[in-house]
């Protein structure tokens, strides 16, 4: 418990006699008033502080002022459990395990090339089946190097038969001859690599690419 201010009149007098005459004089006190030293905007009870430190506005929000704040504060959620995606992956094949390529449209079975005329030096490759031969751009082998007597239209034909592994040439009914190794070409005749043929004036040389050991049907 908090003591007292004593406080002690001029005029009183102790057991002593302190206050006699001759004697000295006596302090006006002892003790000043705590109330006189109080500034006058704060509390002077601990039960005034109180109150005013609850009713002091709310802190600022996210920020908390009372245990129960600070709690809500440091609580935090879990982290989501990372997750991991696997993507799947085809098998590699095995090495003894052939692969299948798809069959290329009109495959290269040979070429035609100039070997005498104009356009010397240049080759022309052909496909499967019948292809005609002229200066047009219809013609499946177009030879259109300058040589005005090889007609637009077809003016030969030279040949693949993929069932039969085997070459031919013919004539397209022109009334221009067609000539096979110089001798006249008046029917179809089965032809062999190194074989020429002449229109016009251009000399093509025959190179095949298929025969027994090797075609594109892989049969």
């Amino acid at each position: 418990m908090a003591k007292k201010p004593i406080f002690i009149s001029p005029d009183a007098e102790d057991n002593t006699g302190a206050n006699k005459e001759g004697s000295d004089p006596a302090p006006t006190r002892l003790y000043r008033d705590p109330a006189e030293t109080t500034p006058p905007d704060l509390p002077s009870r601990v039960g005034d502080a109180t109150r005013i430190i609850a009713s002091e506005p709310a802190s600022p929000a996210g920020a908390g002022d009372r245990v129960g704040d600070a709690t809500r504060l440091v609580e935090t959620v879990p982290p989501a459990p990372e997750v991991t995606r696997v993507l799947a992956v085809e098998p590699a094949p095995e090495a003894n395990e052939p692969l299948e390529y798809a069959q290329p449209a009109n495959p290269v079975v040979g070429w035609l090339v100039v070997v005498d005329g104009p356009g010397r030096g240049k080759d022309l490759s052909f496909a499967v089946g019948m292809n005609a031969i002229g200066r047009g751009g219809d013609n499946d082998v177009v030879v259109d190097f300058g040589d005005a007597e090889i007609v637009s239209n077809a003016h030969a034909y030279i040949v693949y038969d993929e069932e039969g592994r085997s070459y031919h040439a013919t004539h397209a009914g022109q009334n221009s001859v067609v000539r096979l190794n110089d001798e006249p070409l008046l029917e179809a005749k089965e032809v062999q690599s190194g074989d020429q043929l002449r229109l016009g004036r251009t000399t093509l040389r025959l190179v095949t690419l298929c025969g027994p050991d090797f075609d594109w049907s892989g049969d």
